[in-house]
């Protein structure tokens, strides 16, 4: 009956925030059955990306001229599909998961720096790594002769090499 007041009165946004969780709304359209939204194809499709983004590196760096050009191996020629793929995937799945820990709590504020806490820790300590990685990388080469005689200056380019 609280429910069915709160829609009379007109505040329709306060019993929508309220009362409306997305859990609510995918147990109704499960049957009633209270599940967590499961898609277990989603690993495919993110793995299927990321070989499709190394296939074409794969493609482009070794000048691979035999590779199909039509049919449905082309797919590898366009790798910058496979990182639009990865992308579109990984906010489907971060927005499925903001959206489930936002329904678990009350408080807006801890939502917040609860998914910028989460979110900061699970990005900054790998981007720090690889950029460790990457100067320890550069400084082995530099102590090389690779840089001095030029010979295998067309292995340096692909290091900074982006490709349209």
């Amino acid at each position: 009956m609280v429910k069915v007041d709160a829609l009379r009165a007109g505040c329709l946004a306060d019993f929508v925030e309220k009362n409306c969780k997305i859990w609510d709304v995918v147990s109704s359209l499960a049957g009633g059955a209270l599940r967590p939204m499961v898609f277990p194809f989603i690993d495919v499709l993110r793995g299927f990306a990321a070989i499709s983004v190394v296939v074409y590196h794969v493609i482009m760096h070794f000048n691979w001229v035999g590779f199909p050009i039509s049919g449905p191996l082309v797919w590898f020629r366009t790798g910058w599909m496979g990182v639009d793929l990865f992308f579109v995937i990984s906010g489907f799945v971060i927005s499925l998961s903001a959206f489930s820990t936002l329904d678990k709590t009350t408080d807006r504020r801890k939502f917040l720096a609860h998914f910028a806490r989460h979110r900061i820790l699970r990005i900054v300590p790998l981007h720090y790594a690889t950029c460790v990685v990457f100067v320890v990388y550069i400084y082995i080469l530099s102590c090389s002769s690779v840089w001095m005689d030029g010979s295998n200056s067309r292995r340096m380019r692909y290091l900074f090499t982006i490709y349209s």
